[in-house]
């Protein structure tokens, strides 16, 4: 949220952005906060080149189809990754496109080629001569993508992921909710409870030097009153020490 809140530049693109992730993270089930990340990454790539509308339709399709055939999420990132190249660089080279994307969403190559009008040859000397522009074909590449993988009409993902993720997501509502109330909720109840564990802690610390400093000088003190004891013993006991009666009497009574 906060990646996001410096890249939108207005309350009202992050209030946008947000419930747009929201409908994708529900109608497709995925992650939002990884959904978020991998948004927040392509805007900043894209938003000097394409409106916000085409950047929300181009991940729309991503993701849709990412979700609609079981992607995992590493090759779903690696999907986004290649876009965001693409995006910065301004042209669509063949590392991006064979590579990347091709690895993350079968057929992506020729799926390019049919947005283009050109066939894969050709495609492929245009991407050499860098005059395959990013800004320009990607949004039709989203189209296509969608025609070619059948899923234009598909407007949510029923699958035990997309359930779970969904499930995960309720979750992440909740602490924002809370975290976002006036009392800034959640924050600070976490907040009170780490403070709390970092005062026991150090009151731990505390009374365990202080044990250990009192022991240090008990022991002290055992072995000094020890050995006042056996003296004391010798003196009373010993036939070559003259002691008068009250001094006997005063050591024993020390011992």
């Amino acid at each position: 949220d906060n990646a996001l809140r410096q890249v939108s530049g207005t309350q009202e693109q992050m209030a946008r952005s947000q419930a747009f992730l929201r409908d994708v993270s529900e109608a497709y089930g995925l992650e939002i906060n990884g959904l978020t990340k991998q948004f927040t990454q392509f805007y900043v790539s894209a938003k000097d080149k394409l409106s916000g509308t085409q950047i929300e339709n181009i991940f729309r399709s991503i993701s849709k189809a990412g979700a609609t055939m079981g992607l995992s999420v590493d090759s779903q990132e690696r999907a986004f990754l290649a876009l965001n190249q693409m995006m910065s660089k301004g042209t669509i080279q063949a590392e991006e496109l064979r590579g990347q994307l091709g690895e993350a969403l079968p057929g992506a190559f020729g799926i390019m080629a049919k947005a283009v009008g050109v066939t894969e040859k050709e495609l492929g000397k245009l991407m050499k001569d860098g005059l395959l522009m990013a800004d320009e074909v990607l949004p039709k590449f989203a189209r296509e993508l969608e025609k070619v993988y059948g899923i234009e009409t598909i407007s949510r993902v029923e699958t035990l992921t997309a359930s779970q993720n969904r499930l995960a997501n309720s979750w992440t509502e909740l602490v924002r909710s809370l975290n976002e109330s006036e009392t800034g909720g959640i924050s600070q109840f976490f907040k009170f409870i780490v403070d709390g564990l970092n005062t026991i802690a150090n009151l731990l610390i505390r009374v365990n030097t202080s044990w250990g400093d009192l022991w240090q000088q008990a022991g002290k003190k055992g072995a000094s009153a020890g050995k006042k004891f056996f003296e004391e013993n010798i003196r009373l006991n010993s036939s070559d020490i003259a002691l008068t009666a009250k001094e006997r009497t005063s050591i024993k009574n020390r011992i």
